[in-house]
């Protein structure tokens, strides 16, 4: 294989070396395979005759002179069923096999192949309620192309079984883009979940299981927590929810289970709200704690004692003499806590860092606690805090530089499970300024982070090593991107979609929701509110930046005025680990201010503005603008997209007029063909078939469904025909027709036929859809009894007592035997399409004039002096023949019969049934 896109290194600045002797211009002489280079390559190729695809490959190498000995061994394309993977798959969902309940045949059997990417972590932050997983990429190819195309994207779909009894509850998917990227290693991706938990009082911990599905290239179905992926795997962890912090008494009596003394509770405002504040654990009492555990002292003295020293300085500075009187009076072995905090740093045995990645909203890391005691007290005291500190590595500088810490609490739980509670840590830090264009090749950046119990790293010191804890390096990657300059401000989703996603200048979004949201856009429009999210580029100081969201009409020439969006809205900001709800208002000027100041504040999903649309159609424009206090107004830079479109402002179309509905009644036809006006809420016999008309109409239709109430004494209930219409076989407009229902062996009782039609919006940015309902009911009474006792519909002459032959009269006609679904195409197999008709009367039964109908309407006519003898049968053919007395032929030119269901119905020369078959 060629070297990658972005490659860099010593072969590709000896072939740019080479290109710019021989006259060809490769931009910056700075060994990296840019797009300069790239296409300095393909002219060298299109003038030595050589294959002009632009790539360093060995040939090109070599006959440029370039010694090619460390170039290694090529690497293997993918296989077939990695680089064809969505057509396979497309053609048959269960071709590798991993859906064992599709009624279809796996023709290459592969499953949870983890070769390519991996779920290596799966945690909880307890204070963020974020679920926050790492994801190895572990090759340079196999991704569907370099970072300049769209890559592919790789899902992770969240459960949590709160109860640990196999009810998995779904969290939602999120995913990030994964590409073709050299690098000398895997690649860290983070990628997180919020999740809304159900709190309980401290004294029962509450350690659910988390279950996480990663899958390539093709999103994990909803509700399917056994779901096995193709490329991927899953993987569970248990974790620990935060205790409840703030109750109201009147859910005292519960959550204890006592009854409160009517004395007490007599004058008592039950409604108000107590708060838990929990408290540090005394040393004298942490003694007592640990005294039959396997804890050292050394371990719970440590907070205390290492306080003597300044932050991060390690134990063997302090002052043994100092240590010494601070123990002196505990009852334990002076010398033995000593040397126990002067021993062995970077000691794992209690917790241990797992992983480290970046997801959008910044860098992330996993960490195990493993032990059920030496954490400072239960989950009703304060227990103990583990802290992470985060560096990047700055190749400009060559130094290490801090990007904050981040601390989870942690506490003594005794039923802690055998492989340990594994917690998220999320600092927040972002790495955005090391963001770069595509054509500049990969971003990646090595991250240094810092595990440490009960004491701070120093953010001067990336090597410091904890008494308790450890260090990792790792490799991400910044997602390309413009390079932007302080205070500049940067679209992130629109509605939940990437300004890429959004087709300009239509103003429709087509792809998979970006973030918690769980649904894909086909050509939607937006409606309702539409939530912005983006960012600016390292900001001034908060509260300094500012910034407005302006909206107008959309215009081919650009002169309606622009209008900010100004309305009031909650935002969730974080300082440090305190949840804040504050309220964003605009000055006159319509400017927010940006509450996202990183580390110390932190905004989730970094949402900026929400714009209420409701009284708003078609294509408006959206244009977002930051300024500093006392600086210029700045607006976003222009993006240029993996297809080649750039935006600088965004068109987006909305949609807020809902689907119309409407489904009638309008007759019944009997079995014997007769036909009679009908109105809803009508009461009918069992038997007929109910004929209605529908309609649905949206401008943007997503699906048609028409559906029977399922009574509970219906297990299977019928669909009406036909039962549904769907986008993208149906686009847009009025789509309208006729539906039928036949009640044939329905019970009596009360149903109900609904319609319901919905479009492609994207509303509320959540989810896509908005729906209308419309539903006409009725009632089916028995049919009466026939003579003896046989039950049959009165109106039918169907007799309920046989299986498949329904006969009427006393002719003896009876259909035996019939192949309605002719072998290949039925229109080219007329008379492989039959119907047998049997006399199993006492005496002849003269068929001249009698007719043969289907539901359609099609007619046969027996032939003149046509009779059945006793126990005789004919065969009735739809294509052309010879007659016979066994073999008639209908003489159609196209098949009669419906595969989906129809009727066979014999009439005699006055109207008389004498035989139905339905199927």
């Amino acid at each position: 294989m060629p070297l990658p896109f972005g490659s860099d290194g010593e072969i590709v600045q000896n072939a740019e070396e080479q290109l710019r002797e021989q006259g060809f211009e490769t931009g910056e002489f700075d060994g990296r395979l840019d797009e300069e280079t790239r296409q300095a390559i393909a002219d060298y190729q299109l003038e030595n005759e050589l294959e002009a695809h632009g790539e360093l490959d060995r040939t090109t190498l070599e006959h440029l002179g370039v010694d090619t000995a460390d170039l290694g061994e090529e690497v293997p394309e993918p296989p077939e069923e990695r680089t064809q993977f969505k057509q396979l798959v497309s053609q048959n969902p269960n071709y590798f096999g991993n859906l064992p309940d599709a009624d279809l045949e796996a023709v290459e059997p592969l499953e949870s192949d983890t070769s390519y990417e991996e779920l290596t972590c799966v945690g909880y932050q307890p204070e963020l309620e974020r679920i926050e997983g790492v994801v190895h990429v572990k090759r340079d190819v196999g991704y569907g192309g370099g970072i300049c195309s769209s890559g592919t994207p790789e899902y992770v779909r969240f459960y949590v079984d709160w109860n640990n009894d196999g009810s998995w509850q779904d969290i939602g998917v999120t995913s990030f883009r994964a590409y073709d990227v050299p690098s000398d290693g895997a690649l860290e991706y983070g990628v997180s979940m919020e999740v809304d938990p159900d709190e309980q009082f401290c004294a029962e911990p509450h350690l659910p299981r988390v279950r996480a599905i990663l899958s390539w290239n093709r999103r994990p179905p909803a509700g399917t927590p056994n779901f096995t992926p193709v490329w991927g795997n899953v993987l569970d962890s248990r974790i620990q929810i935060e205790p409840l912090s703030t109750f109201p008494v009147e859910d005292l009596p519960e959550m204890f289970d006592v009854q409160l003394p009517e004395q007490l509770t007599t004058g008592l405002d039950l409604s108000q709200t107590l708060s838990l504040d929990p408290q540090s654990t005394a040393l004298p009492d942490l003694v007592d704690q640990y005294r039959e555990t396997s804890v050292p002292a050394h371990r719970f003295v440590f907070p205390q004692l290492s306080g003597l020293a300044t932050e991060g300085t390690a134990i063997d500075e302090v002052d043994t003499d100092t240590l010494v009187e601070q123990i002196e009076e505990l009852d334990i072995d002076t010398e033995e806590a000593i040397q126990g905090l002067l021993e062995e740093q970077g000691d794992t045995y209690y917790e241990e860092l797992n992983c480290v990645g970046l997801s959008r909203d910044g860098l992330n890391a996993t960490f195990t606690v493993k032990r059920p005691t030496g954490y400072l007290g239960g989950l009703c005291s304060d227990g103990s805090h583990e802290h992470v500190a985060f560096w990047e590595w700055d190749p400009d500088t060559s130094q290490w530089t801090h990007l904050g810490t981040t601390s989870v609490g942690v506490h003594d739980i005794s039923n802690l499970p055998g492989d340990g509670l594994v917690y998220g840590a999320f600092p927040p830090a972002d790495l955005r300024h090391r963001q770069q264009p595509c054509e500049e090749g990969a971003s990646l950046v090595r991250v240094r982070a810092t595990l440490s119990w009960e004491k701070k790293p120093p953010a001067s010191d990336p090597y410091w090593t904890p008494r308790w804890g450890e260090s990792m390096e790792t490799l991400v990657h910044v997602p390309p991107g413009p390079e932007l300059d302080d205070g500049v401000p940067q679209f992130g989703t629109i509605g939940s979609m990437t300004p890429c996603q959004i087709e300009q200048p239509s103003g429709m979004a087509t792809g998979q929701a970006q973030g918690s949201p769980d649904f894909t856009a086909r050509e939607s429009p937006f409606g309702r509110t539409v939530t912005i999210h983006g960012r600016i580029v390292s900001p001034a100081s908060f509260p300094q930046t500012k910034y407005r969201v302006l909206v107008r009409p959309y215009t081919s020439s650009g002169s309606k005025p622009w209008r900010p969006v100004q309305n009031a809205f909650s935002l969730r900001v974080y300082q440090g680990l305190t949840e804040m709800d504050v309220e964003q208002t605009t000055d006159p000027d319509g400017f927010y201010t940006y509450q996202q100041d990183l580390p110390q504040r932190w905004v989730p999903n970094g949402k900026l503005a929400e714009w209420p649309t409701h009284d708003k159609e078609g294509r408006w424009e959206i244009k977002l603008e930051a300024k500093e206090a006392g600086g210029p107004v700045v607006s976003t830079p222009t993006v240029t997209c993996p297809d080649g479109t750039t935006r600088d402002t965004v068109i987006v179309n909305l949609d807020n007029t809902q689907p119309e509905a409407n489904i009638t009644i309008d007759e019944i036809e009997h079995p014997d063909g007769t036909r009679e006006q009908a109105d809803a809420c009508g009461d009918f016999t069992a038997g007929v078939t109910i004929h209605g008309t529908y309609t649905g109409t949206d401008e943007h239709f997503q699906d048609l469904s028409i559906g029977v109430t399922n009574p509970e004494n219906v297990s299977n209930p019928p669909s009406p025909s036909p039962s549904s219409e769907s986008y993208p076989s149906v686009q847009t407009g009025t789509r309208n027709g006729s539906w039928k229902l036949d009640t044939t062996g329905l019970p009596a009782c009360g149903y109900t036929v609904h319609i319901d039609v919905d479009d492609r919006t994207i509303v509320n940015s959540g989810h896509v859809g908005f729906d209308t309902h419309d539903s006409v009911s009725f009632c089916l009474s028995e049919p009466p009894e026939a003579d003896g006792g046989t039950a049959v519909t009165a109106s039918t002459g169907t007799v309920t007592s046989g299986e498949l032959t329904e006969v009427g009269g006393d002719s003896g006609i009876e259909v035996t035997e019939a192949q309605f679904d002719a072998p290949g195409d039925d229109h080219e197999n007329l008379n492989e399409e039959y119907v047998t008709f049997t006399n199993t009367g006492d005496e002849p039964a003269d068929l001249t004039g009698c007719r043969v109908e289907d539901d359609a309407g099609h007619t046969y006519e027996f032939p003149d002096g046509f009779a059945l003898d006793p126990d005789a049968s004919v065969t009735l053919y739809t294509g052309s023949g010879d007659d016979t007395q066994t073999e008639l032929y209908w003489g159609s030119e196209r098949a009669i019969w419906d595969n989906t269901g129809d009727s066979v119905v014999v009439y005699d020369p006055d109207g008389n049934l004498l035989a139905r078959r339905s199927y």
